[in-house]
C-alpha cells in the first residue's frame, strides 16, 4: 500500500467508528504488520493525520484519537459583511 492509502484507510477507521474519540491505535508493530510498510513511511502516516486533527500523539502512552475529532466538530464563523454606505 502507498501512504495516501494507508492514510484514507486509518481515516476511515477513525471515521466509521473503530477508533472511537479517546480510543488509542493499536501498537505501532501490529499496525506495521498489518500494512506491510516500513517505520518510516507508518510515522508519515501518523504525523499527517495528527496534522489534520484525526489523532493526537502521548508519547509513550501511545496515539489516540481526540475527543473532538474533526469529522464530529466541524463549525465555522462567519462574520456578516458591512454594506457600504451610500
Amino acid at each position: 500500500m502507498q501512504q495516501s492509502e494507508i492514510v484514507e484507510v486509518l481515516r476511515k477507521r477513525i471515521t466509521g467508528g473503530e477508533f472511537p474519540p479517546g480510543a488509542t491505535l493499536p501498537h505501532r508493530q501490529k499496525l506495521l504488520e498489518e500494512y506491510g510498510i516500513s517505520v518510516a513511511t507508518f510515522q508519515k502516516c501518523i504525523n499527517r493525520l495528527i496534522r489534520e486533527g484525526f489523532l493526537i500523539s502521548r508519547g509513550t502512552r501511545g496515539t489516540v484519537v481526540p475527543e473532538y475529532p474533526p469529522h464530529l466538530y466541524h463549525y465555522a464563523l462567519v462574520f456578516p459583511e458591512e454594506r457600504e454606505k451610500t
